[in-house]
């Protein structure tokens, strides 16, 4: 026999084998799914009929909080799952819900054309019909994107984002032409999908999102990501995630945003801090609502991607400081205070034309003294947003006061509940 035939032959018998091998996996699979599932997140649950499907949400928190609502990141196995440890943290000054997003954790997974519109979509009628009032939005990965974007459409159901490691607001994944072929085929992407959610290769794609070494994943997180990564129709959404279906370009609307916006990310992140940010997003037309729109960025160190699992507390602590930092808050003091980096855009944004982007670090010399007050005969004409009645008041005992690195300003008290009240205005 030649050698070509042998080889050939050998050929044939290894291709034979890894078939029976994948049909062996896929049929295991199969048999096992779905797996027993239940939310580990501390509240009440309830479901949401939404047009497509129902929605699995929890709900944890006083009735009369100030409402927030948890958004959970669109990748293989992913759930609201990523943000337990901050639930307890945050529902001690806000409602909290923590929705799982369609084609993942215990909401339904249909058989649809998953894409960005459908979870645009779902947001908006989620913020509309169940929160019924203005929100606070966190988000993580890709649903950063998709909170901005209806942020940016209805203004009227989100007063405040915080967004958490926010990569793909300015890098979107690459999804060669192999993996498009693959993932658009029924079979193919079912197989792939299989392979991925096994339990031993799916410690380390767990790892590889997080941007942490696999040994770091523990047992608990990696049973749980697979039994919700097992549920009938669970490839469904997961698939669309991979061939980049779901990915949404929001610099325009990231860039003309009028909410306060808060981003923290990871010092250790699987993408690094862009050396521009958060000026690369402010063009000239955001110049026109840097008086209403904060933006400020904060990096947590020795923290990967993942920081709402990995740094919780800190997490929690700078959201509620941000929020309200002039209100009593509670917050968690069961971590050493670690040194963080501030960065804000709004002087960086006024001088991006003249000079560049550059980033602007946050210090007591922006604090404004009383020895720096200028009265003002026109102080009655200035509104401010009331964090405590959450909603704009006219500033009571207003004055117009200038900040150490020469921005002019107004201050004063709101007239229901003394919160102390500012905002910055037109030189």
């Amino acid at each position: 026999m030649s050698y070509a035939k042998k080889r050939a032959r050998i050929l044939r018998k290894l291709l034979l084998t890894s078939a029976l091998g994948v049909s062996f996996v896929v049929v295991r699979s199969a048999m096992k799914t779905p797996q027993p599932l239940k939310s580990v997140l501390p509240g009440e649950e309830h479901l949401y009929k939404w047009t497509q499907g129902h929605i699995f949400y929890k709900v944890f928190g006083a009735e009369d909080a100030p409402p927030l609502v948890l958004l959970h990141a669109p990748e293989i196995g992913a759930s609201a799952y990523e943000m337990r440890h901050l639930i307890n943290g945050l529902a001690k000054n806000y409602r909290v819900y923590a929705p799982d997003l369609l084609g993942f954790g215990l909401s339904d997974h249909p058989h649809v054309d998953y894409s960005a519109h459908t979870y645009l979509s779902l947001l908006e009628d989620f913020l509309a019909h169940v929160v019924q009032q203005p929100a606070v939005i966190m988000a993580s990965g890709l649903s950063c994107n998709y909170a901005v974007a209806v942020a940016h459409r209805r203004p009227e159901l989100c007063v405040r984002l915080v967004l958490l490691s926010p990569t793909p607001l300015y890098k979107r994944q690459h999804v060669s032409a192999l993996r498009r072929y693959s993932l658009a085929n029924p079979f193919l992407s079912f197989v792939l999908y299989t392979l991925l959610t096994e339990r031993w290769p799916l410690r380390s794609l767990l790892a590889k999102q997080r941007g942490i070494a696999r040994a770091q994943v523990t047992r608990a997180e990696r049973d749980y990501v697979y039994a919700a990564s097992h549920q009938r129709g669970g490839h469904y959404a997961a698939c669309a995630y991979l061939a980049g279906r779901l990915d949404l370009d929001v610099e325009q609307q990231l860039a003309t945003l009028s909410q306060p916006t808060l981003i923290i990310w990871g010092e250790q992140s699987v993408q690094p801090l862009p050396p521009e940010w958060p000026t690369s997003a402010a063009t000239g037309s955001r110049r026109a609502t840097v008086t209403a729109n904060a933006t400020q960025v904060m990096t947590l160190p020795e923290t990967g991607s993942h920081l709402q699992e990995e740094r919780p507390t800190k997490v929690v602590d700078r959201v509620l400081s941000w929020h309200t930092p002039d209100a009593s808050i509670i917050t968690s003091t069961d971590e050493e205070e670690e040194p963080e980096t501030l960065v804000a855009s709004e002087e960086a944004t006024e001088r991006t034309a003249v000079a560049g982007p550059q980033q602007i670090e946050i210090t007591e010399e922006s604090i404004p003294t009383a020895a720096e007050t200028i009265p003002s005969p026109q102080t009655e004409a200035y509104c401010a947003y009331c964090i405590k009645c959450r909603q704009k008041r006219p500033m009571q005992n207003a004055k117009q006061i200038v900040t150490k690195n020469g921005r002019n300003a107004m201050e004063g008290h709101c007239p229901v509940c003394g919160t102390r009240l500012f905002r910055f205005i037109a030189r």
